[in-house]
């Protein structure tokens, strides 16, 4: 039975094409950043426009590997569940790159912990909470 994964190759398989599946990758980034290059070139399309484009595709990835998931019989039949996985996997990173890439970043920088320490004892932020009151478990707002 011969089966085409995608995504999917065995160690041993990998470290033998290890120089052919970074030459492929290499490749695909270069024809990416072309692709992206000659969008903004001969199109009326700005940077931003290429960004926008990039975020509407998040959802999309995220509904085609739901739509896998609820066809799961009918993939694993044509043996690419194993690709499906893989790619699911990829998002999955990536997601969790983009969300706490930010996060990361700013957490190196020291004055941003001195702005949320004063933020958060500060004498108007802590009367705004009412801590207090929902501890408890006072309703204040119950004869409204």
């Amino acid at each position: 039975m011969c089966r085409t994964m995608v995504f999917t190759f065995s160690r041993k398989i990998s470290v033998n094409f290890q120089l052919v599946l970074r030459l492929a990758q290499g490749i695909a980034f270069l024809v990416a950043l072309a692709v992206v290059t000659v969008g903004v070139v001969l199109t009326d399309l700005s940077v931003t426009d290429i960004f926008a484009s990039v975020l509407a595709l998040i959802p999309t990835g995220w509904g085609i590997l739901s739509i896998a998931c609820a066809w799961k019989p009918i993939i694993k039949r044509i043996g690419m569940w194993k690709s499906i996985r893989s790619l699911a996997r990829l998002y999955d990173a990536g997601m969790g790159m983009l969300i706490f890439l930010p996060v990361a970043f700013c957490s190196w920088f020291p004055f941003l912990s001195t702005f949320q320490t004063r933020m958060m004892f500060n004498q108007a932020f802590s009367r705004g909470l009412e801590i207090s009151l929902i501890l408890a478990g006072n309703h204040p707002n119950s004869d409204l």
